[in-house]
Parts: C-alpha cells; structure tokens; sequence
C-alpha cells in the first residue's frame, strides 16, 4: 500500500522543500552594492582584476568568477563594481545577477 500511494501522490516529504528551493532559484538575486570597508582578505584578488579592465592593451570582454558556493565570487564582484576607479572611469555600469536557472531572453528583458 505504501509503495502504490507513493507511486500516486509522490514524495510528499520532499515537494516543499523542492519547491521552495526551485522558487529561491528563480527568484535570488544580489544587488551590486557592498561596503568595501566589510570585506577581508580579498584585496589581490580586488587588484588583479582592476588591473585587467584598467590595462588599455587588455581586450577583456567576459571575466568569469568560478567557484563552489560561499566563497566570496559576488562579494569579490560587488568590490570591483563599487570601486572609486570604476565608477569614475565608466559612463555606464550595469549590474546583472543570473540565478541558478539561466534564461537568455529574461536577462535581456530586464
């Protein structure tokens, strides 16, 4: 009986939890704002890429932050985004945060 009311309604246990995380991976997102005073231990990581978008010889066009979760990627990007330099050097910044579930045509509506 267990076994065909599992098979019929499914894993009851488990559907919230889905959901809401497949809600939070749709929904999450991080604004570009961060205090750089709060930020600890990233300085070379902060310099070498101002280097990179400041040297006029580089013709960076994507700079990928790769890692496991948690270890400061969008704090790192915040950093960069938030610096004296970059503000005043670029007319136009913009921010865009893309979840977990990528949708081409959502990031370039909004």
């Amino acid at each position: 009986r267990i076994s065909r009311d599992y098979t019929q309604f499914g894993n009851i246990f488990s559907a919230p939890s889905d959901l809401v995380r497949q809600a939070w991976m749709r929904t999450s997102s991080t604004g570009p704002i961060v205090d750089s005073k709060e930020v600890i231990g990233r300085d070379g990581d902060r310099d070498k890429i101002l280097s990179m978008i400041v040297d006029p010889m580089e013709t960076l066009c994507v700079l990928p932050l790769v890692g496991r979760g948690g270890i400061g990627k969008t704090t790192l990007a915040q950093v960069v985004y938030s610096n004296e330099w970059v503000e005043n050097h670029y007319d136009l910044r913009l921010w865009v945060c893309i979840g977990q579930v990528f949708d081409f045509a959502e990031v370039v509506r909004k």
